[in-house]
């Protein structure tokens, strides 16, 4: 099944502003200084949505495409405002504009009934175009030929590369005699006469437009993550997984060689001075930019959260103005230039050290209440020293963060309280999508942001390393006893404070509806379905659940549950899904 949707239809989901715990920092080396680039916006794909690795930017940087869970959504880059939406039935595996935007080429998952994994999207109507030819459905570096008349991919018979005829998706040449193992690359040069293709074991070789073979192929000596020509087509890049990033010229003599753990995917600005890095590692995540003639670090943009696929927009002069990452989730994070706020850096005098003079801040002592109020509230200053100079350390908070729902309404109290949050306040999110969706509302640069993987269990030795303050837990009517029971075991001091109620929506008008499928994901979903639908009978209708806490209350109402995640196999809804009605 295929459907689509036009940016007509579309409401504007791209400013929801998930957090991602992002900012440039002062790297410690004498070549590098930040980029300038810190996290201001995001896309959305929706409430529920995982899974986020692909994205992809036409040529001239107006539309984005991303890739979550069987969506693959448009964005206005502008705007992040969605404008269109193509869903599959298939996971899609790798998906590139052609050269001059109009197409969007996919690899999907092909099915036995269904042999066919690449497809094509004409972007002007959102519609799929008939053609279609089976390719190995799992390859994501798909490859336009620089005419746009070529689409290149690993083939579906052996380990091979195939070069598809643009529209009608015809065989034009195959590359083989070389890959024994998965292809991981292909490019192609900027002139349009030759083409690289890498793969998992090392070797790399490259081939003209006939298909045929320049020499003979290379061991690189580890396998391949990337490669690529240089914009001027003279030199070949390659990364390889052990973080060897090597340049050699056309005709194969080495160049520079530097060794980054975790490096990914290399990308050139379109004069070809300066090259940029995706990293991944433990000791860092985000992008470094080079030198490329030299390969001389120039800056460094850190992301602190999965790097999956990135996309740049650049300037004139080859500086980077917009960055877009997919991080594994339902948003993709959108960095642009910082904006400073009114008197940053300025010389004079600065009690709270956030690099604006007291002459110019409006709160001197950080302590979160303007300096005009702070002498009329009152505070335990010293005599002789006003309220204003003084930080009252008792208003500090630390915010415990459960859901979206608990950010919007927990800063919703503050604005309607004119309470200004203190930069000192530290925020516990139990998911990398609250840390996401916080930056709504404040600068990474200026707090301190902690995370879990969507358990508080993990930040155990952090919250033990202030277990002398004070915590406190925005939550709605509903609280999951599991986080109760944790934050107890930690034996610190929390209180919670009830700031919103979960309703249910009145679903009387689909009382003539029936799905083969009811999907909850909390238990006030169960609550909603029979308090709506008081006689609710299951019969043949199949029910899925996520987490233990919804399990629970689905059998306590007698529900026979036949989808349950996450677990080891299915950690999300989709695949808990598709999994089950693949076997």
């Amino acid at each position: 099944m295929i459907s689509s949707t036009n940016g007509a239809s579309m409401r504007k989901t791209g400013l929801s502003l998930a957090v991602t715990l992002c900012i440039l920092l002062l790297i410690p080396l004498a070549s590098a200084v930040p980029s300038g680039l810190t996290y201001l916006d995001s896309t959305w794909s929706s409430n529920d949505a995982n899974d986020g690795d692909l994205v992809a930017l036409n040529p001239n940087g107006t539309i984005l495409a991303s890739y979550h869970g069987k969506d693959i959504l448009l964005f206005n880059t502008s705007t992040l405002e969605e404008i269109g939406k193509i869903s599959f039935d298939q996971d899609v595996a790798g998906m590139e504009f052609n050269p001059n935007g109009s197409v969007l080429a996919i690899n999907k998952r092909s099915t036995t009934q269904i042999r066919e994994s690449i497809k094509l999207i004409d972007i002007d109507t959102l519609e799929v175009m008939d053609s279609g030819v089976l390719a190995d459905d799992r390859f994501r570096d798909i490859s336009w030929s620089i005419d746009g008349m070529v689409i290149s991919a690993h083939g579906y018979e052996g380990e091979v590369v195939e070069q598809y005829r643009y529209p009608d998706l015809t065989i034009k040449n195959t590359l083989h005699g070389v890959h024994v193992v998965d292809v991981t690359c292909i490019d192609y040069r900027s002139d349009g006469e030759y083409i690289v293709t890498g793969d998992e074991s090392g070797r790399w070789a490259i081939w003209n437009m006939q298909g045929q073979k320049q020499g003979s192929y290379i061991e690189y000596g580890e396998g391949l993550h990337d490669c690529k020509f240089t914009p001027n087509g003279l030199d070949i890049v390659l990364v390889g997984e052990d973080g060897t990033i090597t340049s050699r010229t056309f005709d194969g003599l080495e160049k520079h060689v530097d060794i980054v753990e975790g490096a990914n995917e290399i990308l050139f600005s379109s004069s070809g001075t300066r090259m940029h890095v995706s990293v991944d590692s433990d000791t860092f995540k985000g992008m470094i930019t080079y030198d490329y003639g030299n390969f001389n670090e120039l800056q460094r943009t850190n992301f602190f959260h999965k790097v999956v696929d990135v996309a740049l927009i650049e300037d004139e002069y080859s500086r980077i103005q917009k960055l877009f990452v997919a991080g594994g989730t339902g948003e993709v994070a959108v960095y642009m230039r910082d904006i400073v706020a009114n008197g940053l850096n300025e010389p004079g005098s600065d009690l709270d050290g956030d690099s604006i003079p007291d002459n110019i801040d409006d709160d001197d002592d950080g302590d979160g209440i303007i300096d005009d109020w702070d002498d009329d509230i009152g505070c335990d200053a010293p005599e002789g020293t006003p309220c204003s100079r003084y930080p009252d350390l008792s208003k500090f908070n630390n915010i415990v963060l459960t859901s979206r729902n608990a950010v919007d309404h927990f800063f919703r109290i503050a604005e309607e309280m004119r309470f200004k949050v203190p930069d000192q306040t530290k925020y516990f999110c139990q998911s990398e999508a609250v840390a996401f969706y916080l930056q709504k509302y404040v600068v990474y640069r200026k707090r301190k942001i902690y995370v879990g993987n969507n358990n508080f269990n993990d930040l155990e030795s952090t919250f033990q390393k202030f277990i002398g303050e004070k915590y406190l837990v925005p939550t709605s009517d509903s609280l999951n006893p599991g986080i109760v029971n944790t934050l107890n075991s930690f034996e610190i001091s929390w209180d919670r404070v009830q700031l919103y109620k979960t309703v249910v929506s009145n679903l009387s008008d689909l009382s003539d509806v029936y799905y083969d499928l009811l999907v909850f994901f909390s238990p006030t979903g169960i609550d909603s379905l029979f308090k709506n639908f008081p006689d609710f009978e299951q019969n043949k209708t199949l029910i899925a659940v996520y987490g233990k806490t919804t399990l629970e209350a689905a059998k306590n109402k007698n529900l026979k549950v036949d989808i349950e995640v996450p677990n080891e196999e299915s950690p999300s809804m989709a695949l808990g899904i598709e999994n089950y009605i693949n076997n």
